[in-house]
């Protein structure tokens, strides 16, 4: 069987066990500030009476944004652990402070198996060097960070390539990831608004015909934050249909984001619940995975959210009661993971 590269090296994927697909355990978030009148009421140390201005307004407050503390990303890593996780991808990309070091002091830490990220976030937090780039060069980038990393640290995971428009820079991104997966065979996942938001969903067929037109395999993308997205199921079989996984990745984030001027509220964990049990009556359940993407801070424990844990320590009723079993959440958490980091 082919292998997963973590941070500590590969490893074979049969030993990759519980994993969730979109996590970031260290992240500076500050491409999305919003700035706020209140945005100095929140600092160090947190008090909990003021958990409902990140509740309200979440992208408002620095505090909120920046996650560093190697100490509380191994907190969360081992209540992940105690809960019975085994591996996270960390999907913390350029324009979001990837720190793979750390990562790998947190795998040592924690003994989990941690799989860092290469690529490039949203056109709003691309440096110069995106824009000056080509294909090729963004390509070729990548394609170092997983075969002959500078730092000596694997990465085994393409993304989360950042979509929010598509912008024009965002999808020449998109085509270099695309030209990275075909030379190394690794996994790629786009950064998609199109669960919530169904104006999004045009831009996101875009991009992933852009990833496939340009030597991409489907079989091995992911489609990002696609809960809500069960509401357009036409939408929703047109990926599916191409072999593209869908990824149901902010369990436990019910709150708000901020999109050009307006806020957007996020579905409701049992409406995510509901639309993973409708794939699978479907047909669709061995091409979808699971995850929480826990980036803000306030969505950490150690600031009162639910943390990584989750869905292994909160969900599984909802779900048994919605009639996804651990057989069903084993395919969606286990063997189609395996399948996806599998390519070493």
């Amino acid at each position: 069987m082919a292998e997963a590269l973590t941070v500590l090296g590969p490893i074979p994927a049969r030993e990759l066990g519980v994993t969730i697909t979109h996590e970031h355990l260290l992240i500076d978030f500050r491409c999305r500030y919003t700035g706020s009148p209140e945005s100095e009421a929140i600092g160090e140390p947190f008090d909990p009476r003021d958990r409902w201005r990140l509740v309200r307004e979440p992208a408002a407050f620095e505090a909120n944004l920046l996650r560093r503390d190697l100490d509380a990303a191994c907190d969360e890593v081992n209540s992940y652990k105690r809960a019975g996780g085994s591996t996270i991808v960390d999907a913390t990309t350029e324009g979001l402070g990837p720190d793979a070091n750390a990562l790998r002091r947190i795998a040592e830490r924690t003994g989990a198996h941690i799989i860092a990220s290469s690529g490039i976030y949203v056109h709003r937090s691309h440096a110069d060097r995106v824009h000056r780039s080509t294909v090729g060069e963004l390509a070729d980038r990548m394609i170092r960070d997983i075969v002959n990393p500078a730092d000596g640290i694997p990465r085994g995971f393409i993304g989360e390539i950042g979509v929010d428009g598509p912008a024009p820079c965002e999808l020449k991104v998109v085509r270099a990831a695309a030209v990275a997966q075909r030379q190394t065979g690794a996994p790629v996942s786009l950064h998609l608004l199109a669960g919530v938001l169904p104006e999004a969903r045009a831009g996101a067929l875009e991009a992933i015909d852009t990833y496939i037109k340009a030597g991409g395999d489907p079989e091995m993308l992911i489609a990002g934050h696609h809960d809500g997205s069960g509401d357009d199921p036409e939408y929703q079989d047109r990926i599916l249909d191409r072999g593209i996984t869908l990824e149901y990745d902010t369990f436990g984030f019910e709150s708000v984001f901020a999109r050009e001027g307006r806020f957007v509220q996020l579905p409701t964990d049992s409406r995510r619940v509901t639309e993973v049990a409708d794939l699978w009556q479907r047909g669709w359940g061995s091409q979808v995975v699971l995850s929480q993407d826990v980036c803000y801070r306030m969505m950490t424990r150690e600031w009162g959210g639910w943390g990584i844990a989750h869905i292994l320590d909160s969900m599984k009723p909802r779900f048994a009661a919605a009639g996804i079993g651990e057989s069903e959440l084993r395919v969606m958490m286990v063997d189609t993971p395996a399948r996806l980091l599998a390519f070493a």
